[in-house]
Order: C-alpha cells, then sequence, then structure tokens
C-alpha cells in the first residue's frame, strides 16, 4: 500500500488493491454471514457481531488510515470509493431492527 501511495504511476495498482479489500470485506459480511432476519438480539450476539465487524475491518482500517493521511489529490478517490461501496452494499430491506442498525456500523468504525 505504501509504495502504491507513493507512486503516482501505480493509480491503477492501488485501485486494484483498494477494490480486492473492499470485495473481501463486503464478501465476509453479506447477508449471508451477518443475517438481519430470524436472528434474537441478545447483548451477547451483538458484541459478537461487532467483534466480527472489527476483525474484518483491520486491513480495510488501515488502508483507511495510510489513505488518510498520505494520499494526494486524485489518491483521495479511492477513499471515497471505501466509504461509498460500504454504504451502497446490500444491507437488507427489513429485519431486526438492532441488526439492521449494524449493518452501518463498519462505515461508523472507519
Amino acid at each position: 500500500m505504501k509504495q502504491l501511495l507513493g507512486d503516482a504511476g501505480k493509480r491503477i495498482e492501488l485501485d486494484d488493491f483498494v477494490t480486492f479489500y473492499v470485495r473481501r470485506f463486503l464478501d465476509a459480511t453479506d447477508l449471508r454471514q451477518f443475517p438481519v432476519q430470524g436472528r434474537t438480539a441478545s447483548t451477547e450476539e451483538i458484541l459478537e457481531r461487532i467483534k466480527r465487524y472489527e476483525e474484518l475491518l483491520a486491513d480495510l482500517q488501515q488502508i483507511v488510515i495510510l489513505l488518510a493521511t498520505w494520499s494526494e489529490g486524485h489518491q483521495l478517490l479511492r477513499l471515497e470509493k471505501i466509504f461509498v461501496r460500504l454504504a451502497e452494499s446490500d444491507k437488507g430491506g427489513s429485519g431486526l431492527r438492532v441488526w439492521l442498525a449494524l449493518t452501518w456500523y463498519p462505515v461508523l468504525y472507519l
């Protein structure tokens, strides 16, 4: 990541790198893995889901930090892309309110 940020000629590689980690996170947190229906919401289950989100966000968190700190002009679009992709991901149309609300946790965490 640092090498890609430091070389303006590697913007395509930077975009591919960021896209890979965004997709990996979205695949790991889709509605099959983090259902919003048919599950109770005990305190323990809520805390476990938050912990799982944070574990899965570890790589993206580092990417966001590096982009926010070291990006120049056109590279900031990669940072925007991360948040747009997470915000636009399928969060389910109905389900338990607490689970629906927690689908926004990754955006807020980053």
